[in-house]
């Protein structure tokens, strides 16, 4: 019997907490992925406040002026392509973002590069929140940076 069985005896705690408990005493996660996970929250929280106090407002109307999602969004893809439309080319630095998830390496191994890069930026079954989320998930912690003081010099 494990001593948070112990304490669940003696304080009443539920046993859906204690396996939450266990889980992180058993199988602790890496400090660099807690970390980025923390920097992810943080970053996204002022992503979003900084487009709010420039004016852009929650909506689900996507072709809206104002709608924060559309515009975070576009900006995203704009930084991951060093500000180079997609149509004239695809910049290296866009690639080494991509290639950090092993979903981009596996379909671009199956199915090639252009399919992977497609299906990245431009697959409209993900909704814009979901695709945000995958931008500034997947960039590193100086690269949310360096976002966050493009978008304030702009």
């Amino acid at each position: 019997m494990s001593i948070l069985n112990h304490l669940s005896n003696l304080y009443n705690i539920p046993d859906d907490i204690i396996n939450k408990i266990e889980n992180y005493i058993i199988f602790p996660q890496n400090k660099n992925l807690l970390d980025d996970i923390k920097n992810f929250k943080i970053m996204k929280d002022n992503i979003y406040n900084k487009y709010l106090t420039n004016g852009f407002e929650y909506s689900d109307n996507y072709t809206d002026d104002f709608n924060i999602y559309a515009w975070i969004e576009n900006d995203l893809l704009a930084y991951y392509n060093n500000n180079i439309a997609y149509i004239d080319d695809i910049t290296n630095d866009n690639i080494e973002k991509l290639l950090r998830q092993l979903s981009f390496k596996i379909k671009k191994e199956k199915k090639g590069h252009i399919y992977a890069l497609a299906n990245f930026h431009f697959n409209m079954n993900i909704n814009k929140k979901s695709r945000i989320n995958r931008y500034i998930g997947n960039l590193t912690t100086n690269e949310r940076i360096k976002f966050i003081e493009l978008e304030i010099s702009n």
